[in-house]
């Protein structure tokens, strides 16, 4: 059940009779009033009613009146609407099976996680795509409309895609469709049946940046200076706010690759500086807007484009695309398993090196990729192809060569042998399946046992979960979580809040709102009723646990819901809070005065109730934008004033926010943008235009110093530290002598609002072009190549102390066979690079496996690879050979495809054991066999040596032939406990099956835990 913004949670707790009952309505209005006409109150989608108070419309859902459009008007009297009232009811507009989906990949995750597996979100997320077009199929290739998704098993489901605009921001990409269509509106309508389940925006894809179109260089560009990377945070945070998107997704394929609009050498550090930018704006953003990444499964281009440990600070999670790893376009033409898990292992292990576990969801492929075989005679995987496959293998009713859906390779094996396919086979060393059809077409694809054991690779690998590309090549049915109470619950054994960390805190129980408020004693952070005892109620938004802090998300705001409504920020009103009178504006009130107000008080009441309906609108399906004409968006002039709507002086910016609640194609939309479209709009000029920027020359120049022949007074250009550029724009106000440098000219140009191909603009381009900008390099100059750069590390360079980043940041604009990369390089290289002494070499680093290091004192694995770095240990020193010498062994391993389990569930950690003539304990044995393949002779032999003495099984109350009651309460050591809470109480413990301690525990709780089904 789910409980929102102070709402208690309709009905008792669920059980096993009730567990398929509708989901609870969610927050978004009907936009339709002419819907509910006649409707009786308990049939209404609407949690928008009319009334004196919030706290008076609880108690009489019967008798409240629906206002479904959010506004006071539709109420009689002095009546107010109220948003998120529990007085409907929501029929899910795709309600999920009682019986759990086949591939309900959630479903699929172990109750019981790996014990080392120490994350409380690993497998927690179930990432879902949708791919939009996929509303354009013809009736017989499985057409699929957001109606279609079932997200009951999903945590998160992706929009895919939306697309980057010109001028570098967020947009829709099929605007017909997504605007004009609704399919946004229809797509995130789903949170009503799906509460627990984020639906967010991606944006990019493949064919964003496909050689031949127009958005080829975006995503480069908008990475690539301060200014675009936070026109497009700030876009997007209100691109997520209007559309009602819960986060985005970053889909670029691929940073670094020339061919596909990349620049090899600045995105990578780009793509960090544009997360970090994203993060801090999300972070500000009242909302819980989520953050993710898709990244290729592939280690060479992980090496040109993604910097996994500077992306991993900024985003909630990686969506691994672990497909495409072969396909018709290999050489030699050998077949291969597109999802082969060999591969998908190898790039794990890479991504792990610098990214939590927990972080990193592993992709799946909801589809096949096919092969015209050279002989009918051989037809498996390893097989040669015909080199004509891209042209002539099956591509099922999408017509695409080489790419089959699973919803047809589904159709195909039900079929049966003979008449869909001729054979399938399962191959075990890829985890993937084979079919082959009409003689020479062989598919490599996934089916349930394989994307079986892919989800328990992710399990023992302690990930974060997995992800579906996509929902809609699935057969309908086939991913129900078995129940409609909401969806996206996490898996591996655990609830997913449905509130952030703020709204936790103020989540208790009660028999209703006053026992929850007035007691404060039974916590539900979940916020589920799931948690509460029998008869009671989760309700969230309390007064309890705030410290006099009212967290974000609880505080007033004058319309109804922000997904749905603007606010009107220029109105002046006058409002009381606390008793006094204050004469302000809606904005500075909805942002400033109210943060002091909870949104479930009384003053919050009368505020609404007196202003909603002079400061909100709702958003129109199509906004209007005064510097937007047709898909063209330029900038806006914010320094220039002129006659407003209601007839006063207001900057354009003004205007620009007082016909946001128009449509585009009304008629004082389009009145106002042609009056005003020449006096506000303008392109803004920019310094270097699809050019690098050399942001570390300085210009000096002196009033008195007489010009040089061109004009420019130009004295000297030098390169400066990051550190000093900042010191010389924060003083340029002041210094009568100014300083500037290419990045403060660039950022004066938007700032002052030059216009492109103004006098200004190519003044400025003639003066300073050449010093300013330049061309990519196609192969860059990198100062310490392979080696390791010392950042930090002064040096001269040009007359100029700056640091080796700097250095290097220099020299990437240099072409790598050029003069200047070859003499900088034998000038520097020896103070600011090193060949850092690496102890596993070509192996793998077992990071957190404990040795004794020197001294008597303990160390990881990872500890010494720090010692290594921190003290500029080289490759070739005595210290690097000793260490190596001492603890290669102990930490380098080959990662095995299979990982030796010793212990199938609970492993008595401290037990002594010997291995091999070794003494050690059974943590340290399972560690050191987890490197060995499962099937191998030493892991059978480490079996046979030590399970009896490492391995166990955890007492069970109830055994196999009855069911757990898990809310059940029992008294145990003179504290009342959950019988669901045994178990883990018996883990800490290692109380073990048929121990005497078992044995009593059984006799103690069995008849009141436990129960026949």
């Amino acid at each position: 059940m789910s409980c929102f913004s102070g709402t208690p949670c309709k009905g008792d707790k669920p059980s096993s009779a009730n567990s398929g009952s509708d989901a609870s309505p969610g927050d978004k209005p009907n936009t339709n009033p002419n819907n509910n006409a006649g409707a009786k109150v308990d049939e209404i989608t609407s949690k928008y009613f009319c009334g004196s108070s919030w706290s008076a419309l609880v108690k009489s859902c019967a008798e409240a009146k629906p206002c479904p459009s959010g506004a006071n008007a539709e109420c009689d009297g002095d009546d107010s609407c109220f948003a998120n009232i529990p007085c409907g009811k929501a029929p899910s507009s795709n309600p999920s099976s009682n019986k759990v989906g086949v591939l309900n990949f959630a479903a699929m995750v172990d109750k019981r996680l790996p014990p080392y597996c120490q994350d409380k979100k690993t497998m927690s997320r179930n990432v879902g795509y949708w791919q939009s077009w996929s509303i354009y199929r013809k009736d017989d290739c499985n057409p699929f409309t957001s109606e279609s998704i079932d997200a009951s098993s999903y945590t998160h489901v992706m929009f895919s895609f939306a697309s980057i605009s010109a001028e570098g921001m967020l947009e829709p990409w099929d605007f017909e469709a997504d605007i004009k269509g609704g399919e946004y509106q229809r797509f995130v309508k789903l949170k009503e049946t799906y509460p627990r389940t984020k639906f967010m925006i991606a944006v990019g894809g493949w064919t964003h940046n496909d050689p031949d179109n127009e958005r080829l260089y975006r995503f480069s560009e908008i990475t690539s200076t301060a200014r675009n990377r936070t026109k497009f945070a700030q876009s997007s945070v209100a691109f997520m706010r209007r559309h009602g998107f819960d986060g985005l997704d970053l889909d670029w394929e691929y940073p670094g690759d020339e061919y596909r609009g990349g620049n090899s050498t600045l995105d990578k550090g780009n793509l960090v500086l544009l997360c970090e930018e994203l993060r801090l704006y999300f972070d500000a953003a009242p909302e819980d807007f989520e953050l993710s990444i898709a990244v290729p499964a592939s280690i060479d281009r992980f090496d040109v484009g993604f910097d996994f440990g500077g992306i991993a600070k900024s985003v909630d999670f990686f969506n691994v695309m672990a497909y495409d790893l072969h396909g018709v376009w290999d050489e030699p033409l050998v077949t291969g398993a597109h999802s082969d898990i060999a591969g998908i292992n190898l790039a794990m292990d890479y991504i792990l090196a610098d990214v939590p576990a927990s972080q990193i969801v592993m992709g799946m492929p909801a589809y096949g990729r096919s092969y015209t075989m050279l002989n009918e005679t051989c037809v498996e995987l390893g097989c040669e192809f015909d080199i004509f496959s891209n042209e002539t293998a099956i591509g099922g009713c999408l017509n695409t060569t080489g790419f089959v859906p699973y919803v047809e390779i589904h159709e195909w094996t039900r079929m049966g042998e003979g008449k869909g396919y001729d054979f399938i086979t399962v191959d075990h060393t890829s985890y993937s399946a084979v079919m082959v059809k009409d003689g020479n077409q062989l598919i490599s694809y996934d089916n349930i046992e394989t994307f079986k054991a892919k989800v328990d690779f992710a399990t023992k690998k302690c990930l974060g979960g997995t992800m579906i590309w996509a929902i809609d090549m699935i057969p309908l049915g086939t991913q129900s979580s078995g129940s409609s109470s909401g969806g996206g619950g996490e898996s591996g054994g655990s609830v997913q809040s449905l509130l952030t960390e703020e709204q936790s805190v103020l989540a208790y129980c009660g028999t209703s709102w006053d026992d929850a408020s007035s007691t404060c004693s039974r916590p539900c952070p979940s916020g589920l009723s799931d948690d509460c005892d029998k008869g009671e109620t989760c309700f969230a938004g309390t007064p309890c646990g705030a410290g006099g802090v009212i967290p974000v998300g609880e505080t007033c705001r004058i319309c109804p819901d922000s997904t749905s409504h603007g606010i009107r920020s220029w109105i002046d009103v006058e409002v009381e809070v606390d008793g006094a009178s204050t004469s302000t504006t809606c904005g500075e009130l909805d942002y400033g005065v109210l943060r002091t107000v909870t949104k479930d008080s009384e003053t919050c009441d009368k505020v609404r109730l007196d202003l909603s309906e002079k400061c909100c609108y709702m958003y129109p399906q199509d906004q209007c934008l005064l510097c937007r004409k047709g898909r063209e968006y330029l900038n806006i002039r914010s320094d220039v004033n002129v006659t407003s709507l209601d007839g006063t002086e207001a900057p354009c910016s003004l205007v620009n926010q007082m016909i946001a609640p128009e449509e585009d194609d009304s008629e004082l939309c389009v009145t106002t943008r042609d009056n005003l479209f020449d006096s506000c709009c303008y392109r803004a000029c920019n310094l270097c235009e699809g050019k690098g920027l050399r942001w570390w020359v300085e210009f000096e120049e002196q009033e008195e110093e007489e010009e040089d022949g061109d004009g420019r007074g130009l004295q000297e250009v030098t390169e400066v530290d990051t550190n000093d550029v900042e010191e010389v724009e924060e003083e340029s106000e002041e210094d009568p002598f100014e300083t500037k440098t290419c990045s403060s000219i660039d950022a004066s140009l938007y700032a002052d609002f030059i216009v492109a191909g103004s006098d200004q603009c190519l003044e400025t381009k003639a003066m300073y072009q050449s010093d300013c900008c330049y061309t990519f390099p196609t192969n860059a100059c990198s100062l310490c190549g392979e080696q390791t750069l010392l950042w930090a590390t002064e040096v001269e360079y040009e007359g100029k102390t700056v640091s080796c980043g700097v250095a290097d940041n220099i020299l990437n604009t240099e072409e790598e066979s050029s003069p200047a990369c070859t003499t900088s390089r034998d000038a520097l290289s020896d103070n600011c690079c090193f060949d850092k002494c690496k102890l596993c070499d070509n192996e793998q680093l077992a990071w957190d496996y404990v040795i004794d290091y020197y001294n008597d004192t303990s160390k990881t694995c990872g500890d010494i690879e720090a010692i290594f770095a921190a003290n500029e240990i080289k490759s070739n020193s005595d210290m690097c050979s000793s260490t190596k010498e001492d603890f290669q062994s102990l930490c380098c391993f080959t990662p095995p495809i299979t990982p030796c389990e010793l212990c199938p569930e609970y492993v008595r950690w401290e037990e002594d054991v010997e291995f091999e003539g070794v003494k050690s304990t059974c943590k340290d044995a399972t560690t050191m066999l987890k490197r060995e393949e499962e099937f191998s002779d030493q892991c059978k032999i480490g079996k046979q040596q030590m399970q009896e003495t490492c391995c166990y099984e955890l007492c069970d109350v109830c055994g196999e032939s009855l069911v757990l009651d898990w809310d059940a309460v029992v008294e145990y050591e003179g504290e009342p406990v959950a019988c669901g809470d045994l178990k883990p109480i018996f883990g800490r413990n290692e109380i073990e099956e048929g121990s005497n301690v078992c044995d009593a525990a059984k006799n103690t709780y069995r008849d009141f835990c436990c129960y026949t089904p």
